[in-house]
């Protein structure tokens, strides 16, 4: 890192820690470790949104993880739906930052094409509202899927611009338009500073949240693979990326993808199954059959059967994609944390919660 970038990457002072910053998505899986890490790094006018106090139980779990489940009672909660726009912007006012997580998920493919508006419309109504209300700058959480991804060994970067949808799932469809909207929001003036990490891995809700879920299976006893590869990363690493990336000038009008490690699916699943203690996965699951299952779906969700995942999820089982998530160290001094190590602590955090 050259020594301009390196002035550029301040350590947060006692003044910055002050701002006022808001998270929207508080209470689904990265949103909350956002919470959580700028609690814990020292952030003492943290503003959040939700629907209920009920809404809230994954930050306290989330909190209790990183061991400050006493800050909670710090969190300036603002009840209420995120699509009220007059509201945002009245509660949007004074802010400093907004650290945009909201997003439905709908991995499994549920709610169709009305994904594609939910996302996009989500992304239009904070941006619009932050740009009303005078805020410096909006940290947007995207996703890798958002990309053209290259045939493995090439790894795919934040320059592989998407070039044809026709073959992504109905939520990388979203994110696409989503973070289309907040670069167009961009435009107006406001900083803007894109992330889009690979498949995210970290403690949440086991039940709700998709990688957490995923985790909860393997961990569970899932004893099949298959022979993908895909890229991912800790979700407290994408948190402290998005805290500190949001500390640095430099980095506005960019894109980051963050990933740490491109794994096959069997070195996934035996990482996670290492973590709780048990052997390695041993029943692989051949290309063949996946490709024929993915299919078989595809024509008999047309005539309106519905099935829990669609032909493109399926699809991934067998890609190979890897990811580079370097640039944020041309940026900043940032380090990824080791994945084994990370797992082990969100199987200890699993055990506790069963």
């Amino acid at each position: 890192m050259d020594k301009e970038l390196k002035n550029l990457a301040v350590p947060l002072d006692g003044m910055r820690k002050h701002n006022l910053v808001m998270v929207c998505g508080a209470t689904g899986f990265i949103g909350s470790h956002v919470v959580a890490q700028l609690l814990k790094a020292g952030y003492s006018n943290v503003h959040i949104i939700s629907r209920t106090i009920n809404s809230c139980r994954n930050i306290e779990r989330v909190l209790k993880y990183y061991d400050i489940e006493d800050k909670f009672d710090m969190l300036n909660i603002h009840y209420g739906t995120i699509t009220n726009y007059t509201w945002l912007v009245d509660i949007f006012t004074g802010c400093n930052i907004v650290f945009d997580c909201a997003a439905s998920m709908d991995v499994e493919g549920s709610r169709g094409e009305r994904l594609i508006s939910d996302n996009t419309t989500l992304s239009h109504l904070i941006g619009e509202a932050a740009v009303a209300a005078g805020v410096d700058k909006i940290v947007h959480t995207s996703s890798i899927s958002v990309l053209d991804a290259q045939s493995y060994p090439t790894m795919t970067t934040e320059d592989n611009h998407l070039q044809t949808m026709s073959k992504k799932s109905i939520y990388s469809k979203s994110k696409f338009y989503s973070e289309n909207e907040m670069w167009r929001i961009a435009e107006k003036g406001i900083k803007l500073i894109v992330v889009n990490p690979a498949v995210v891995l970290g403690v949440g809700d086991w039940h709700n949240s998709s990688s957490p879920k995923l985790f909860k299976k393997v961990a569970s006893g899932l004893n099949f693979y298959s022979s993908g590869i895909m890229g991912y990363v800790m979700v407290d690493d994408v948190a402290k990326a998005m805290i500190q990336l949001s500390e640095c000038d430099k980095a506005v009008g960019e894109r980051f993808i963050l990933c740490s490690d491109n794994l096959s699916f069997k070195e996934l699943f035996a990482k996670i199954r290492h973590s709780m203690g048990h052997k390695s996965p041993s029943f692989r699951v051949y290309n063949w059959f996946i490709i024929m299952f993915a299919n078989i779906i595809n024509i008999l969700s047309k005539v309106g059967f519905k099935f829990k995942y669609s032909k493109s999820i399926l699809v991934n089982l067998v890609s190979k994609h890897c990811y580079d998530g370097s640039k944020i160290q041309n940026f900043i001094e940032f380090e990824y944390c080791n994945m084994s190590e990370k797992l082990k602590d969100v199987a200890k955090a699993y055990r506790e919660d069963k």
